[in-house]
């Protein structure tokens, strides 16, 4: 009984229901296995002994297993776990081999105290397992705290030895530094005693010395200065002059007048003007002679050569009107001796036309090429170009590096603020404006960041004059041809610049005179050892590289960009506030019509310059004039057209249409309107 309760509480374990027979199959026992699986169980001493010994086998293989996954600890400690775990489990066998023999009642009692004893010992090893894990952990922290020391201090010693070399080579650093300040120290020192010793020499010269050094100064300032009077003073010479041929013609002029009572009054005021602007002119010339010429006198007898060559026009169109009254008066006389019925009269204006247009364009006998006044008036401007340019030639063929980045800073002093040019208003033209009379006056400009003066070479200034003529005469081509409306901007500047400079007018003219002969008007003649090309080029036309002359329309388009501009810069006013009248003004228009009338047409380019000139001057005028200028275009559309479409060229009807539908318009309305783009009178304001 005691044995069968035994068996029956070892079943009821988890070991007991275990078969622990691995070698069955090897020893051939199955049938043996098989007669116990039938036959009811029995347990002998040496089965329970047997199976005993088995656990025991199984037991020291699970503390094996534990053995080997804790290997991370040392291996004394590993051996004395497992002389422990082996005096354990013997205990455990013998406790097993009592439980056999106790009673069946104290089986299961004796089972649970077994367990709840292994219980306790298995804590109790693992409390030690976990104990020997906490020393070996503090034992790594401690390895890790000293190779953290060992770390730290290797870099306090490299971070020491960074140091020294710095210090080493900021050591080195202060002594080149040193070196070179004493170095600088010892070269002051010898410069100082240099100059000492210069100023020791410069002090011991002799008061006699001094003086003569003094003198030959003052000598070479007052040399300088009588030449510079000199100069003036043959300038004032020159315009005295002119002066004197004008009012010598005035003299004649007045003393050919047949008619001289019709207009006695306008006659007597225009002699006693001229008469005082000759003696003032003989009393700055006297002043010249004797305290010296100034730039300001020769200012002053330009002005006054300007007035006096006003009265010269006033009295020609004061005589030609004279003429007229008494040819009026001589018609009516026969009107009513004949008892004819009189023609429509027309109130004269201020200004009247010249007799010689009329009468040239109604009776039919025109020059063929141009009148004598235009001809003086053309070969006298192209001698001044001529002289201005040979005064400035060094300048302009030098090969001196020097003298070439001279005239390349002139160039682009010149060309940049034209190129500027823009109505955006007043204020940005008056600064372009500005740059170019400082440059013109031999002040200092600022060119890309680089200063130029005019008068660092002595042929400078003439050389900006005459390159900035060039330039301004020059946008008719590129800009007004294609933009008619940009003409007053330029002409704008163009008066402004004419009213600084009064010597600019003729170089202006000049430029106009050569590439645009028609604007005298000239139509000029093919010399007859003078070439196709050559004479074409007198005309204004331009050639390709190979010789051959533009095409007809893209001529007549350059040439009508340059009338458009001459006409904007006859009728733009100075800007307000300025002490010189207008060099050119619309006088110069009237004698250009008028002039135009005298001569006979030629093909396209006398109606195409009349249309373009009447379109951007017409308006100003007929406001100036009047009827009298009513009257001229009556003339021009009866006596003078007819003539231009009599010499109509091939394919030349459009300047012809233009010109008739221009002249029909106006003298149908007795109004011709204000030309596009035309600047405000306040336009210097904004």
């Amino acid at each position: 009984m005691a044995v069968a309760g035994v068996l029956e509480g070892l079943k009821s374990t988890s070991l007991g229901k275990v078969k622990y027979d691995p070698y069955w199959l090897e020893e051939n026992r199955l049938p043996e296995i098989l007669q116990e699986s039938t036959s009811p169980p029995t347990l002998k001493n040496v089965t329970a002994q047997f199976n005993i010994f088995r656990t025991e086998n199984v037991e020291k293989e699970q503390h094996q297993n534990i053995n080997q996954n804790n290997s991370r600890v040392d291996d004394d400690r590993q051996d004395d776990i497992s002389i422990s775990i082996c005096s354990d489990e013997a205990d455990h066998v013998s406790e097993i081999k009592n439980i056999a023999f106790q009673p069946a009642n104290h089986v299961e009692q004796s089972l649970q105290s077994f367990e709840d004893k292994w219980q306790q010992k298995a804590e109790e090893n693992i409390k030690k397992r976990r104990e020997s894990q906490e020393q070996y952990s503090n034992h790594l922290w401690d390895q890790s705290v000293k190779q953290v020391a060992v770390l730290e201090q290797h870099q306090k010693i490299k971070t020491m030895q960074l140091m020294k070399r710095v210090k080493k080579i900021e050591e080195e650093s202060n002594e080149t530094i040193r070196k070179r300040l004493l170095h600088q120290r010892e070269s002051h020192q010898r410069n100082i005693k240099r100059l000492d010793a210069k100023l020791k020499e410069v002090e011991e010269m002799t008061e006699a010395e001094a003086v003569e050094r003094r003198r030959a100064e003052l000598e070479a300032e007052r040399k300088a200065k009588a030449a510079e009077a000199k100069k003036h003073l043959d300038s004032m010479n020159l315009v005295h002059k002119q002066i004197k041929e004008c009012l010598s013609a005035l003299t004649k002029l007045i003393a050919g007048c047949k008619h001289k009572d019709i207009l006695k009054n306008d006659l007597k005021e225009i002699i006693e003007y001229a008469t005082k602007l000759r003696d003032r002119a003989d009393s700055l010339i006297a002043r010249g002679a004797t305290e010296g010429a100034t730039r300001g006198l020769v200012d002053d007898m330009i002005g006054i050569i300007m007035e006096v060559k006003k009265c010269l026009e006033k009295a020609s169109l004061v005589s030609a009107e004279a003429e007229r009254l008494s040819q009026e008066i001589a018609a009516k006389k026969k009107e009513e001796a004949a008892k004819a019925v009189p023609p429509p009269t027309t109130t004269s204006a201020a200004t009247t036309v010249p007799s010689s247009a009329t009468t040239q364009a109604t009776t039919g006998v025109l020059n063929v090429h141009v009148s004598d006044e235009s001809r003086k008036q053309y070969e006298e401007v192209l001698t001044k170009l001529k002289e201005v340019s040979n005064y400035f030639k060094e300048l302009k063929e030098s090969k001196d590096q020097r003298v070439k980045k001279i005239r390349f800073g002139l160039h682009k002093a010149v060309n940049t603020p034209v190129n500027a040019v823009s109505d955006l208003s007043g204020s940005h033209l008056k600064d372009k404006l500005n740059k170019l009379v400082r440059l013109l006056s031999g002040q200092m400009v600022e060119v890309s960041s680089q200063r130029i003066s005019a008068i660092a070479h002595p042929g400078g200034v003439m050389f900006c004059k005459d390159l900035l003529a060039k330039k301004l005469v020059k946008q008719g081509d590129e800009q007004v041809s294609s933009n008619h409306e940009s003409a007053f901007v330029y002409a704008a500047l163009t008066v402004a610049i004419m009213c600084e400079f009064p010597d600019m007018r003729d170089l202006i003219l000049a430029y106009f005179y050569e590439t645009c002969p028609y604007l005298i008007p000239y139509y000029i003649p093919k010399e007859e050892s003078q070439s196709s090309e050559d004479y074409f080029k007198t005309l204004g036309y331009q050639h390709d590289s190979d010789g051959t002359a533009e095409k007809q329309d893209k001529f007549l388009r350059r040439m009508s960009g340059y009338t458009r501009l001459f006409a904007s810069i006859i009728i733009t006013q100075p800007i307000q506030g300025t002490q010189h009248a207008h060099p050119l003004g619309v006088d110069a228009g009237w004698n250009f019509v008028s002039n135009m009338l005298s001569l006979e047409p030629q093909p396209d380019i006398t109606a195409t310059v009349l249309f373009d000139f009447l379109q951007v001057a017409g308006s100003t005028m007929l406001q100036m004039y009047g009827k009298q200028f009513h009257k001229l275009l009556h003339i021009l559309y009866q006596d003078f057209f007819p003539k231009i479409e009599a010499v109509k060229g091939q394919g030349g009807g459009g300047p012809v249409m233009r010109l008739r539908n221009f002249l029909e318009e106006c003298l149908k309305k007795n109004h011709i309107p204000a030309p596009k783009g035309l600047l405000p009178p306040h336009f210097w304001r904004t």
